[in-house]
């Protein structure tokens, strides 16, 4: 072989080598299945494990579970107030969130609670009012306490602080309450006006009454008669 002809073997080598290496790099790096978190259309976080991210999505609406729930209450409803869906997704792996970064983004909170501490002296419906707020949604915020009696030291929600996603929560609870009597009174025409006698007196009796309670985000915000 001459001389000639090997150095044109040797060029060919070199240059179909740069070119591989060109293709190589010059090529769009390889997508890979996901999993994307999306709130009302939007995309959140995405995941390789589809499993983990449904976990992690259970254990969060867990959290905002109403802490007053009867046990003997039936559970209808635990779900988001917004949309709330798991899409399979092609990435880039850089785009890639790892569990731990997806659950920081799950869990970022929107606004802080505002806490106020009880000072001596203070009162319930005083601290409520001076900070916006009505006695009735004080004591919704603070099931714990007892607005009658308030220590130096408690710590009164004024606000709660707003999730990333809001948890609805509907349960159905059955009490027993008195029920209403009624007392049958007569006039005749030897009585005046204004008075009466007792035909059948009313004997207060009991009924069972099954309520519908709603809570977001783990503080009831309705409760409406169901039968």
């Amino acid at each position: 072989m001459s001389k000639n002809n090997k150095l044109i073997i040797i060029a060919g080598v070199i240059l179909l080598t740069v070119l591989v290496a060109f293709q190589v790099i010059s090529a769009p790096p390889k997508e890979i299945t996901a999993y994307q978190l999306t709130v009302d259309g939007k995309g959140i976080f995405t995941v390789e494990d589809q499993t983990e991210l449904e976990k992690m999505l259970v254990e969060y609406k867990e959290e905002y579970m109403p802490r007053e729930i009867p046990e003997d209450a039936q559970l209808v409803k635990v779900d988001f107030l917004q949309q709330v869906e798991v899409q399979e997704v092609s990435i880039k792996p850089e785009e890639m969130n790892t569990l731990t970064d997806a659950k920081d983004k799950l869990y970022t909170k929107k606004e802080e609670a505002t806490v106020i501490e009880v000072q001596p002296g203070d009162v319930f419906s005083t601290l409520a009012n001076k900070n916006g707020i009505t006695v009735k949604e004080a004591i919704k915020l603070n099931p714990h306490l007892n607005p009658e009696r308030i220590y130096p030291g408690d710590k009164i929600i004024i606000s709660p602080f707003k999730p990333s996603l809001d948890v609805v929560v509907e349960y159905e609870q059955t009490a027993i309450e008195p029920a209403p009597f009624k007392t049958i009174r007569e006039n005749d025409s030897s009585m005046l006006r204004s008075q009466s006698k007792i035909i059948k007196k009313g004997i207060e009796g009991e009924k069972e009454v099954t309520y519908t309670i709603q809570a977001i985000n783990g503080f009831v915000e309705k409760k409406t008669v169901l039968k």
